[in-house]
């Protein structure tokens, strides 16, 4: 699943009832959902690589 850097890409609004929803129109809301989710989880690693660099920084020796 490729990672895109797309801040401009709305967030899913959740529809008031999924089974008022056509197959074409869940399978878009579940892509969309599922490119927030991508974007969230590389937002998630890129801090915690940020995270453990500063602590191996400031780590103290012996």
């Amino acid at each position: 699943m490729p990672l895109v850097d797309d801040d401009d890409r709305p967030i899913p609004k959740l529809p008031r009832k999924l089974d008022d929803m056509s197959v074409v129109e869940l399978e878009a809301f579940i892509a969309a959902c599922d490119g927030k989710i991508a974007e969230a989880r590389a937002v998630i690693q890129r801090k915690q690589g940020a995270r453990g660099a500063a602590d191996a920084i400031f780590k103290k020796k012996g």
